[in-house]
């Protein structure tokens, strides 16, 4: 099953990206959590759904992609410009 795991997950970085692809990973304790409902029947408290949830909006957030995320990769994104001295210079 290993094997099939590494591929699943080589494809999803080639579709999604590494960013993306490793987000993905923190979906394993909820999807543990789902079926362990349904195939034991095992209900998780309040708290757990409300962690199930903040899980998967995470996971949303970093899949999605944002305009200009790679900017700064690509090098369209110009150097900032150079502030002056906060301290006043003494003459």
């Amino acid at each position: 099953m290993s094997a099939v795991a590494i591929l699943v997950f080589n494809r999803a970085v080639a579709l999604l990206g590494p960013a993306a692809a490793t987000a993905i990973t923190a979906l394993v304790p909820a999807i543990a959590t789902t079926l362990a409902r349904s195939v034991l029947g095992e209900t998780p408290p309040a708290a757990g759904w409300i962690a199930i949830a903040m899980i998967a909006g995470g996971v949303v957030l970093a899949a999605v992609r944002r305009p200009g995320a790679n900017a700064v990769r690509a090098g369209t994104i110009p150097e900032p410009a150079s502030f002056p001295s906060m301290r006043e210079e003494t003459r």
